[in-house]
């Protein structure tokens, strides 16, 4: 039987697998609150929002006065194609933003609420 692997163990398999998949991997220290790249002001500003478009920043503001929505709702209020909708909401549901519940036609997206 192995025992418990490290905290490091893991975050370096992590940080390996995010850079395979794409995603930019930069030291923490350098980008926290506080530093020249720093992309919040504080640990407590959740969403980054210089990572969303402003489409994006747009959609967010309207979902934060709602508690959940649909694919078609969101669309509408926002006069997108479906296929932006779709493409803005699986983003910040990425981003911790949003939590999808039910599946298929009954697919909602709930605003994660602190």
């Amino acid at each position: 039987m192995i025992g418990p692997f490290p905290e490091s163990v893991v975050e370096e398999a992590a940080l390996k697998w995010f850079g395979a998949l794409g995603y930019a991997v930069v030291a923490g220290p350098s980008i926290a609150a506080g530093e020249p790249a720093a992309e919040r002001t504080s640990y407590e500003q959740v969403l980054l929002e210089a990572r969303l478009s402003e489409a994006e920043r747009a959609g967010w503001d309207w979902l934060v006065t709602r508690d959940t929505v649909t694919t078609a709702e969101y669309q509408e209020a926002m006069d997108v194609p479906n296929r932006t909708a779709r493409y803005h909401l699986k983003r910040l549901t990425e981003f911790g933003l949003l939590r999808v519940v039910g599946a298929g036609k009954a697919t909602r997206y709930e605003v994660v609420r602190s």
